[in-house]
């Protein structure tokens, strides 16, 4: 009995290995020579500026493909604008990110 329930587990470990390297290749392939925006809710040169910048610089090699990432500043209502544009005119195709600029928003998602 132990040696069937060590089999089925390693035969699952291989084919979520498996399916999880082509979910990588497949978005891999989506991305690479892409570019992914990254909109920041303020004003250049602030806190929340540089924070979504940071992110901008570093994201690009954690994403499959390497696409190429752009921090696009976009102030107004308190990002409120930005939060607005990612939602409803960027395209739904995951090459718009939103920088967060609430803390208070960070923080309930913790507790």
């Amino acid at each position: 009995m132990a040696k069937i329930t060590k089999l089925s587990l390693a035969c699952s470990l291989l084919f979520t290995s498996a399916s999880f390297a082509q979910a990588q290749e497949a978005l891999a392939q989506f991305y690479k020579g892409k570019t992914v925006y990254v909109v920041i809710g303020s004003a250049a040169g602030g806190g929340f500026d540089t924070y979504g910048r940071l992110i901008a610089r570093h994201i690009g090699k954690h994403i499959p493909g390497n696409p190429n990432v752009v921090p696009q500043n976009m102030p107004g209502a308190g990002g409120s604008a930005a939060a607005t544009h990612v939602a409803t005119v960027a395209a739904q195709d995951g090459t718009y990110i939103r920088s967060e600029e609430h803390t208070s928003e960070l923080q309930s998602h913790h507790d």
